[in-house]
């Protein structure tokens, strides 16, 4: 009897999971929808990052958490030609902390009708940010 009894434990257990399995799903690349995060991309860098596209609305940089220092981040708005480029604003940032650039639309301009954003430190040391429109 006691074998019996661990059989229908057994079915019953094996049952359930087929009936609910168990599922993980993978992350989507691509745009995110509204009110998400668009990742632009991550930098690594000294003294100024690559530039990058904004579409206006608000904007955030994250410093990686495997940068081992924390430093102060400008955020400018690359102007073309002998235009100076525009200041947006500074934040202190520690390992792993992200801050959001908010209401930069002012900042879309050009042809493309973009932003184009950089960061740049005084720090001279190496050190990794992302990102996100």
């Amino acid at each position: 009897m006691m074998r019996f009894t661990k059989v229908i434990g057994f079915l019953s257990i094996f049952g359930f999971a087929a009936f609910f399995p168990l599922t993980a799903q993978a992350e989507q690349v691509g745009t995110a929808g509204a009110g998400e995060w668009d990742k632009l991309g991550t930098y690594t860098y000294t003294y100024s990052s690559p530039t990058v596209y904004s579409s206006g609305g608000d904007f955030r940089v994250c410093l990686s958490g495997s940068t081992p220092f924390s430093v102060s981040l400008h955020l400018y708005e690359d102007d073309a030609g002998d235009n100076p480029d525009d200041y947006v604003g500074a934040n202190y940032f520690s390992p792993g902390e992200c801050h959001t650039f908010s209401s930069i639309g002012k900042f879309v301009d050009g042809s493309n009708n973009k932003a184009e954003f950089f960061v740049t430190d005084y720090s001279g040391k190496s050190k990794t940010v992302t990102f996100y429109d």
